[in-house]
């Protein structure tokens, strides 16, 4: 966050960029395939977080949520978590997905030992 007095503080060549209270609740900004200036600003009319440039990011994405700490260690948890998520939203890293087979409701007669009930969704 800006000292008092300054309006924003910018740094460039970074992947992210955020701003947290001692409570934890915490916005950013996080590029995640791109080191860019990064912005933090005091809210209000002078913005909140941000990228800013000639050279935008091609993804961007925006973080808000309160990160469980004490006040002393919330700073560290805020670099902990942005790190991850810049390292797991990467293009170069992405995340694996997989699709499990489609699954069967269970026929209420044929169970055994005890009594199954089936739960049927309208579409």
């Amino acid at each position: 966050m800006p000292k008092p007095g300054e309006l924003s503080e910018a740094r460039g060549g970074t992947s992210w960029g955020a701003k947290f209270r001692p409570d934890g609740l915490t916005l950013a900004n996080i590029t995640p395939d791109d080191r860019v200036l990064h912005r933090v600003g005091p809210g209000g009319g002078m913005g909140g977080v941000g990228s800013e440039g000639r050279n935008p990011a091609a993804r961007l994405v925006t973080f808000g949520d309160e990160i469980a700490g004490t006040p002393d260690n919330i700073p560290v948890a805020v670099k902990r978590l942005m790190d991850a998520l810049q390292r797991t939203l990467g293009i170069v890293n992405p995340p694996v997905i997989s699709i499990s087979a489609p699954e069967r409701l269970p026929n209420p007669s044929q169970a055994v030992g005890h009594r199954a009930q089936c739960v049927r969704f309208n579409k």
